[in-house]
């Protein structure tokens, strides 16, 4: 790791691991997966290529010099999982905002990075 860069606590490293797990989970394809892609009417073929995309989102929001673009891709990842599952006609307050929260921690975090490197 370059020196320019901060140490990183183990609760970030803790929340990368489950960022990652969940394109895990769209490579292995359990029941449940099976199932949150049917129910919208999602074809599962697509599930390797979503698995991919936020795979690969999760990596460059990893590195620093590349976290705003991830910032703004995982935006749109998670606006349009909400947007599906409004479509779906699912709960709001389980299924709809959970998406947008994440966003929105999303940008949190990477508002309070740019605090702390800025301040440092």
């Amino acid at each position: 790791m370059p020196s320019e860069w901060p140490s990183v606590s183990k609760g970030v490293i803790c929340t990368g691991r489950v960022i990652v797990f969940d394109p895990a989970l769209k490579f292995v394809k359990p029941a449940p997966v099976i199932d949150a892609f049917a129910h919208p009417g999602i074809p599962i073929h697509l599930d390797y290529l979503i698995g991919i995309l936020l795979l690969i989102c999760a990596i460059l929001d990893a590195l620093p010099p590349s976290s705003i673009l991830a910032a703004i891709l995982l935006a749109g990842y998670f606006g349009g999982a909400a947007m599906i599952h409004l479509g779906a006609g699912d709960p709001l307050f389980t299924q709809v905002l959970f998406p947008t929260c994440l966003g929105a921690l999303l940008w949190w975090g990477l508002y309070i990075r740019a605090l702390v490197s800025w301040r440092s």
